[in-house]
């Protein structure tokens, strides 16, 4: 009896924890919707949108650091898929969640044209930003900066900040890409070796 209830408790939690994957997929699901809207709103005109156009937009929404970092991180995924690149993806069944790495080898030539670019112009209109809220800081003579400014819109630091999560991304890539061919070698040199210890 109590190895049954045991098995019973260990179902129950397993259930627990599923439903939470799952949750969790659902949510980074709407997350990406919403990111993805935000994408198609601050370029309307995909990467030929002006940089004037970005930084009225990017000035009119006034998004925090934080969003903005999330924005980064959702076109450099969506940047790897449409090269076809290794990727991580997330798959819920109802009783079932998988993480797997997916590369179609194949380049989403339309998605590529909708997105190649965007992050750097990103970058550049919050360098923009950040020159004019210095200057601004300047003519009115403010050197206090508010806890606000620091903390949750990074003020005249915008542009550092979005670099540095673009380079840990990209490098970050790079570096798994270089882990996957370093073990694509080795296992082909195994093979090499067993396949010439078992000649007579």
């Amino acid at each position: 009896r109590m190895l049954r209830r045991a098995r019973e408790l260990l179902a129950e939690a397993s259930a627990e924890e599923e439903t939470l994957r799952a949750s969790l997929i659902d949510k980074k699901h709407d997350q990406n919707i919403q990111l993805d809207k935000t994408i198609a709103e601050l370029f309307p005109s995909g990467p030929s949108t002006p940089t004037t156009t970005l930084v009225a937009q990017l000035r009119q929404k006034h998004l925090s650091t934080d969003k903005l970092i999330r924005l980064i991180e959702r076109l450099h995924e969506r940047e790897v898929a449409a090269k076809g690149l290794h990727h991580v993806e997330q798959t819920s069944t109802t009783d079932h969640t998988k993480f797997q790495v997916v590369s179609s080898n194949e380049v989403n030539k339309a998605e590529l044209a909708r997105i190649e670019g965007l992050i750097d112009n990103i970058i550049d209109a919050a360098s923009f930003l950040d020159e004019e809220w210095r200057q601004e800081k300047k003519n009115r003579n403010d050197k206090h900066l508010h806890y606000a400014e620091k903390v949750h819109w990074t003020a005249g630091n915008v542009a550092d900040e979005l670099k540095h999560k673009a380079r840990e991304l990209r490098r970050e890539h790079d570096d798994q890409f270089k882990k996957r061919q370093n073990d694509y070698y080795e296992a082909a040199r195994k093979k090499k070796k067993d396949e010439k210890d078992l000649k007579p």
